[in-house]
């Protein structure tokens, strides 16, 4: 656990470095065009474009680095405790939880489980017709 955060703060770092990098380009690019050092041709707007883009694809990246830090783990052991704590509720008939969730889950869910029609023949065989 402490690995991944070290990593996901070197991967903010690096990517906030990046983004730090291309301002200055874009900025330095810019100055250029203005004092009339550059003329502001179609190779210069396409490379403006691109360095915005990745600008953008950087500033993504950042926010998703920050918010997986800032999202706890979920250990093994603490799923199993909820799951085993889950089952005992909805199993425990006296607080009726798993009577109103199937009831509540029956309502608004169709049901998967087919319609069985059984039908017999002139000869006596039985045919199992599934409705869905």
């Amino acid at each position: 656990m402490r690995k991944d955060v070290i990593k996901l703060r070197q991967l903010v770092d690096v990517a906030v470095l990046d983004r730090y990098v291309i301002k200055l380009v874009v900025d330095r690019l810019y100055e250029a065009i203005e004092k009339g050092f550059l003329p502001l041709d179609l190779s210069l707007q396409e490379r403006s474009h691109k360095l915005n883009a990745r600008k953008q694809e950087l500033l993504i990246q950042v926010a998703g680095y920050r918010r997986q830090q800032q999202l706890p783990g979920i250990k093994r052991n603490q799923l199993e405790a909820f799951t085993k704590a889950l089952r005992t509720k909805l199993l425990d008939r006296k607080s009726g939880l798993g009577e109103e969730t199937k009831k509540h889950s029956l309502e608004r869910e169709s049901s998967f489980v087919p319609n069985l029609l059984t039908k017999s023949d002139k000869s006596g065989n039985w045919f199992v017709k599934i409705l869905v």
